[in-house]
């Protein structure tokens, strides 16, 4: 199998190079959460066209798979990107393509000039997601609260989820609603990255056009399969330049008269963050491959790929701050802005454990 990248794969990632380096990194690190800068990066992306990257040609987009959902993650996740691309550009196309009656396909267009930038809605106060009464929906409205929403205080719009099953069915029952609608109020919370922010909502009667999918195993692997991919990307994005950063300051920063990179305690703890790293993207670009071409271990791909993520990308930034010592820990260094990110990232789709439980049950029952 080739898992060199094609011309336009690369040239897709050294335009998403060039124009993210341009997001001020000053206004990152402020200590703070800025929606601007968030909102100006998120039209930033609309200027380039990416939030058309994963609509079908045939609705008005790009039409590119998930290899390249792979490419613009990985450079997302090395610049900090502080907007909520993977909800709005890649898990809203995924469940518009695959709703039930759709009359929503009116969206497409607003999402692929950028004019839509949505949040995912998706946590209840219980801990639970998309549960069957918390957020409840009655006479087609929106009551309740959904709790530690990222982006909210940027977006446009909420994809509001909630489950609903009927017998033997499941089905994801999807609400757009608008951050100005009535009704609708948004209580700031303190993140951990406080770069994308983080607000509980509460609707009293908010109303919003809707969506139905059905949620069996394969309308979970349609609707969020391609954003879990992008998320797996974002994560080893961010590794890699904390690891890049860490590389180059483990040759600069000399003691005993010699780099620092030459000391045994140092060589082997980044020799052990390249080869997690190195093994994490395989999987991903992998998985990113078995989800283009429809094999039948695409489920079982990115499961590995989203439990070797997960894991690589808290290990390799946390020991990135190690090797740096006392200014590892510094507000001015950035390597606690991708450790934090990674913590953040790591939270969703169930995290490594989530991925490991899927494995174990799959090599269970083929056994």
């Amino acid at each position: 199998m080739n898992f060199a990248f094609t011309d336009e794969q690369q040239m897709l990632r050294d335009s998403a190079r060039k124009a993210l380096a341009g997001i001020p990194r000053e206004r990152l690190r402020a200590g703070e959460h800025d929606p601007c800068v968030a909102r100006e990066a998120w039209a930033l992306a609309a200027e380039l066209g990416w939030p058309a990257l994963a609509v079908a040609e045939k609705d008005g987009g790009l039409g590119m798979g998930p290899v390249e959902i792979v490419v613009l993650g990985e450079e997302m996740g090395r610049a900090l990107y502080p907007a909520s691309f993977r909800d709005t550009a890649v898990l809203l196309p995924a469940l518009l393509a695959r709703a039930e009656a759709n009359d929503m396909a009116y969206l497409y267009e607003e999402l692929c000039g950028g004019a839509l930038h949505a949040s995912f809605a998706q946590l209840e106060q219980d801990g639970d997601w998309f549960s069957d009464s918390a957020c409840a929906t009655r006479e087609g409205t929106l009551h309740g609260r959904k709790v530690l929403v990222e982006h909210a205080q940027a977006a446009t719009h909420l994809l509001v989820a909630n489950r609903r099953t009927h017998g033997a069915k499941t089905v994801l029952e999807v609400t757009l609603a608008a951050m100005n609608a009535p009704g609708l109020s948004c209580i700031p919370r303190q993140p951990l990255d406080v770069i994308c922010g983080l607000a509980d909502v509460e609707f009293n009667a908010v109303s919003g056009p809707r969506l139905s999918v059905h949620l069996d195993a394969e309308g979970e692997m349609a609707c969020f399969g391609t954003a879990r991919l992008f998320n797996c990307a974002e994560l080893n994005g961010a590794a890699e330049a904390a690891l890049q950063m860490t590389l180059g300051y483990a040759r600069e920063r000399r003691q005993f008269g010699q780099p620092i990179g030459s000391f045994q305690a140092i060589k082997h703890k980044l020799a052990d963050a390249f080869v997690m790293l190195e093994n994490a993207k395989s999987a991903t670009y992998y998985a990113g491959i078995a989800l283009q071409d429809g094999l039948p271990d695409a489920r079982f791909a990115l499961d590995a790929a989203q439990a070797a993520s997960c894991e690589m990308a808290v290990r390799v930034t946390s020991d990135c701050i190690q090797a740096h010592g006392g200014i590892g820990f510094t507000w001015e260094y950035d390597l606690h802005l991708y450790f934090k990110r990674a913590r953040r990232l790591v939270a969703w789709f169930g995290g490594a454990r989530f991925a490991h439980q899927r494995i174990a049950h799959d090599l269970m029952a083929a056994a």
